[in-house]
């Protein structure tokens, strides 16, 4: 993966997969080409369904990862709490459909969107969340 990736979400999805066989400086260069490609963008609202996510600053902003060995590195603003809400959904999703295939991930979550609100519990008619 090179540091000239441009920020689409293939290129998300590429660099977590190559980020095993890159060191941690080299995938935080990449991080940080990433970073400043996203500080710019500025399409988009804050959620007003959540009252958490309505009174955020938009303009907060960072990223932050952790090693297994225990490395850190941080850029922006990584110093403010904040609340994850439904934006680690899509990174396990992409982990589950990594460890065990698309078929094993659907025989329990559905991959359609539902129509119903993001904190709705409700099963299908195959009894699927």
């Amino acid at each position: 993966l090179s540091r000239q990736t441009k920020l689409k979400p293939g290129n998300v999805t590429l660099l977590l997969r190559s980020a095993a066989r890159m060191s941690f400086k080299e995938v935080c260069a990449v991080l940080q080409e990433l970073y400043s490609q996203a500080a710019e963008i500025r399409d988009g609202k804050n959620a007003d369904y959540v009252p958490e996510l309505e009174t955020v600053n938009p303009e907060l902003f960072g990223i932050s990862v952790c090693s297994c060995t225990g490395e850190i590195w941080s850029i922006g603003d990584c110093d403010i709490p904040f609340t994850f809400q439904s934006t680690i959904k899509p990174l396990l999703y992409n982990i589950a459909l990594e460890e065990v295939g698309d078929s094993t991930v659907h025989q329990h979550i559905g991959h359609e969107p539902s129509g119903q609100r993001f904190n709705a519990f409700v099963l299908d008619e195959d009894g699927m969340a």
